[in-house]
């Protein structure tokens, strides 16, 4: 599905980068198949995708993103999968993965620039394709598995969205190109208050990973009442909810304080 372009103002950085880029850019943009661009609901890194694709686009750029068939751009859309791979049998999840990575690279002279957001499955056919890829990597790179994938392919080149994200890879080398931190036009989605609600409060994915014990941890040791609303993506009705965390509270036995 096509999308209007957003109307974005102009300033001076954004005459900069206009006059050092080229005119137009052949762009690809592939983006992870659980979820839709932009998300419904819960998708930090789709949401991420979708403002980039729709910035490049404002700029003049002839954009392709390779996602599932629900997804919206103002370029042009490649579809892959007929829906959000969490709506899919888990089966058939790899599957359409590898699809993907098949489509981009069949396609890959098509393009000057190929950027990659779908970790690192696409690592093992990219050494074989002329066309210039960048790899950004939307989550956390700790671990001793990953670290010994970065040492075995140490010729991709990578966006980093922190400086700190790089931390764990210390050591290895890796082909950091640039920090880049997610951009995204918080004023026209959230209406941010003072800050004087007298509670904490947790926002994402209901998973260990997030770190929501963590805030559970740091609320009740603060002595404040603490909210959390939580999205579970492992299911079809990919259900929000909002809930007072109290004393006593876990999150999967670890949260007890």
């Amino acid at each position: 599905m096509r999308r209007r372009p957003r109307a974005s103002p102009s300033g001076a950085a954004d005459r900069l980068l206009r006059a050092a880029a080229p005119a137009t850019l052949r762009i690809a943009q592939v983006a992870p198949l659980f979820v839709s661009v932009p998300p419904a609901r819960y998708g930090g890194t789709e949401r991420v995708i979708f403002e980039l694709t729709e910035e490049l686009v404002r700029r003049g750029h002839d954009l392709t993103l390779f996602a599932d068939a629900t997804s919206q751009t103002s370029g042009r859309l490649r579809a892959v999968a007929p829906r959000p791979l969490w709506q899919v049998e888990p089966h058939d999840r790899l599957a359409y993965q590898v699809a993907q990575v098949e489509e981009v690279v069949s396609s890959a002279d098509d393009f000057d620039l190929i950027h990659w957001h779908i970790d690192y499955l696409h690592w093992f056919v990219t050494r074989g394709i002329a066309t210039p890829s960048v790899t950004t990597l939307h989550g956390r790179l700790d671990g001793q598995a990953v670290r010994r994938l970065f040492a075995c392919h140490p010729e991709q080149a990578i966006v980093s969205i922190s400086d700190a994200q790089r931390r764990p890879l210390a050591g290895i080398p890796v082909n950091w190109v640039a920090t880049i931190r997610h951009g995204l036009d918080l004023a026209q989605t959230y209406s941010l208050g003072e800050g004087e609600g007298g509670y904490l409060a947790f926002v994402g994915r209901s998973s260990p990973e997030k770190g929501i014990a963590t805030a559970i941890r740091v609320a009740v040791r603060a002595g404040l009442p603490r909210w959390y609303r939580g999205s579970h993506t492992h299911s079809s009705s990919g259900w929000v909810r909002w809930g007072r965390v109290r004393r006593r509270s876990c999150w999967r036995g670890r949260s007890r304080c």
